[in-house]
């Protein structure tokens, strides 16, 4: 599965609404070893809205020594090739671009999109399977 960066950052903010449920299923993908892949846009997207969100560079770092050290986690590069099919698809579902950077790779990988966004979710799922992570 392809997992968007609001479920990593939800899984890892006690304060998030959707924490318990992101965390859950970032939990249990782990332990049955099924494979996770991001685009490697996500750590930024991650890193910065954890930052953002604690005032804390440390934790936004701590978060991603975290996740980077799952073992059935794969980061993807984002190389031209991904990048032309994204805007393509960008254009055809009127998708953000770092949406559709996720939506591009899931659709490559023959993979399944979790997201917590709704625009996502609703534009996104024209193209691929999309569903939250509960």
């Amino acid at each position: 599965m392809v997992v968007d960066a609001s479920v990593w950052v939800a899984a890892y903010l006690a304060s998030e609404i959707h924490r318990r449920g992101s965390a859950a299923f970032l939990m249990r993908e782990t332990e049955t070893g099924n494979a996770l892949h991001v685009p490697a846009l996500a750590l930024a997207e991650i890193a910065g809205a954890i930052a953002r969100r604690t005032g804390s560079a440390d934790r936004a770092e701590a978060t991603l020594s975290l996740m980077l050290s799952l073992p059935n986690l794969s980061v993807h590069a984002v190389a031209t090739e991904l990048a032309l099919k994204a805007a393509g698809m960008a254009g055809i579902f009127s998708l953000r671009g770092g949406d559709a950077i996720y939506v591009a790779l899931a659709h490559d990988l023959g993979q399944s999109l979790v997201t917590l966004d709704r625009e996502m979710m609703d534009r996104g799922g024209r193209a691929i399977a999309v569903h939250p992570p509960d």
